[in-house]
């Protein structure tokens, strides 16, 4: 079972990586040992086993210019900076004359091939297309080859579409391609070369790489704590804190 905070993770993530830089790339703690994710440790333990930094709507980044942005820097930035875990939203969408994409309903956009976008509920507030966006993850695993990355997708495509997004964008490589569960360490996920758990929030369909999120893989609690982050430090407030939100007990 992994677990992930929602929304207070992407926020309390960048706390982190602001400042342990050194958690970014691929490193040699000592001589002839290597580093998964940045620590030799990490290498023996299962998947399940480690945190994995991230940030929620990591598509919507101020750096890109989009409006009421979630992040401040794109997804490269955020993998250069140490973020392991990628929460996205991805639609079709209609690009408009005035350069706004406009988004289209799953069932018509898969009909007519729309293209696929990175979009946050309103395509017109910012939209990336997912090719490019992705193209871009697959440049840094060939870069950094020990780094095991998670992603889950709010998926408002079809799951065919969205698989041969990650085939064209040269992702497929990395792709991890065994079951949820029981999971392999970090070091067999790099000496696979198979370095990216890739999740659908709701709709994995019948491709054999994606898997669903909430059911039975990932564990969400509460994210929303209005008028105080005590409960989120407070061990007397374990149990409100880490309830079951999404997923497995919820």
């Amino acid at each position: 079972m992994l677990s992930t905070r929602a929304r207070v993770f992407g926020a309390l993530a960048f706390v982190v990586l602001l400042i342990s830089p050194a958690a970014a790339g691929a490193v040699k703690t000592t001589p002839g040992q290597i580093a998964c994710n940045g620590s030799s440790k990490l290498c023996e333990r299962k998947l399940n086993e480690v945190v994995l930094p991230g940030s929620h709507n990591s598509m919507s980044a101020s750096e890109l210019n989009w409006n009421l942005p979630n992040q401040t820097f794109s997804i490269p930035n955020q993998l250069a900076r140490g973020a392991r875990a990628m929460l996205i939203d991805t639609y079709y969408g209609d690009p408009q004359p005035n350069g706004q994409v406009v988004i289209v309903g799953k069932a018509q956009g898969h009909a007519e091939g729309a293209a696929l976008y990175l979009c946050h509920q309103f395509c017109q507030l910012g939209a990336s297309e997912l090719v490019p966006q992705l193209v871009k993850v697959a440049d840094f695993l060939r870069a950094n080859p020990n780094e095991v990355l998670a992603f889950i997708n709010q998926d408002a495509v079809h799951p065919e579409d969205f698989a041969a997004a990650v085939a064209e964008a040269g992702l497929l490589e990395f792709i991890y391609t065994g079951p949820a569960g029981p999971w392999p360490t970090l070091g067999e996920m790099v000496a696979s070369n198979q370095r990216v758990l890739m999740l659908a929030e709701s709709d994995a369909g019948t491709v054999p790489w994606y898997h669903e999120a909430y059911d039975g893989v990932v564990r969400e609690t509460p994210y929303s704590f209005p008028g105080s982050t005590a409960l989120l430090t407070d061990p007397a407030q374990l149990n409100e804190s880490c309830r079951p939100l999404r997923g497995e007990g919820a």
